[in-house]
């Protein structure tokens, strides 16, 4: 009599297991579904997205004989002027040291995104232009005025978080042109890395992440 309940409980028990895992594969199937197309109305026609992406790279000059290290903020606003096409505002906040100098930038200029569907994941690849004009200096009292620009072409994936949520890897690549003061050459001749030119061009290859909201 034992046995014969014991064997009834354990088929029991293997139906209700079945039975949880057939109703959570079909829930998760839900979900996925859902997400899928509830993602896919984030790049539609008038939508906007505000972010932001930190990153830290490292400039290399074909005219100065080191690097600088860089940390990155860049928040953005988009909005989709049609499906999976958005054009915005993007914000560069940079900061970068060599040695004993410093260097605090400003800039801003347009940023345009194309979306992708590859399946579930959203790929995008974009392009934006940076303008700004900042300080570079070692003291508070010492700075030279410096004009600068940037071309970004960049590529990443949003992951959906939430319904309006997603977090942004991403890769960029800068192409950087800065104008110096001419007083430089004098205050700078004696440090190695400096050649005494007022025009310097830079590439710069960039990894970050962030978040975005889409609303």
């Amino acid at each position: 009599m034992g046995g014969g309940l014991s064997a009834t409980s354990l088929g029991f028990h293997k139906l209700y297991g079945v039975k949880m895992k057939s109703n959570i594969c079909i829930i998760s199937l839900i979900l996925i579904i859902y997400s899928s197309s509830f993602s896919q109305e984030l790049f539609k026609q008038n939508n906007m997205s505000v972010g932001g992406n930190f990153s830290y790279s490292s400039k290399a000059s074909e005219d100065v004989s080191d690097n600088l290290n860089i940390l990155n903020l860049t928040p953005q606003f988009d909005y989709f002027i049609i499906d999976n096409l958005s054009i915005g505002l993007i914000v560069n906040i940079e900061s970068t040291n060599r040695e004993k100098f410093f260097d605090s930038n400003l800039g801003f200029g347009p940023n345009l995104r194309y979306y992708f569907q590859v399946e579930n994941l959203y790929p995008f690849a974009g392009a934006s232009f940076i303008y700004s004009n900042h300080k570079y200096g070692y003291d508070e009292t010492t700075q030279y005025d410096v004009t600068e620009t940037q071309f970004v072409l960049s590529a990443g994936i949003e992951i959906l978080l939430s319904g309006t949520v997603t977090f942004e890897p991403i890769l960029s690549y800068k192409f950087v042109n800065e104008k110096y003061d001419e007083s430089l050459n004098n205050e700078f001749q004696h440090f190695e890395f400096w050649n005494g030119k007022t025009e310097i061009s830079s590439n710069i290859f960039e990894i970050g992440f962030g978040l975005k909201y889409f609303f």
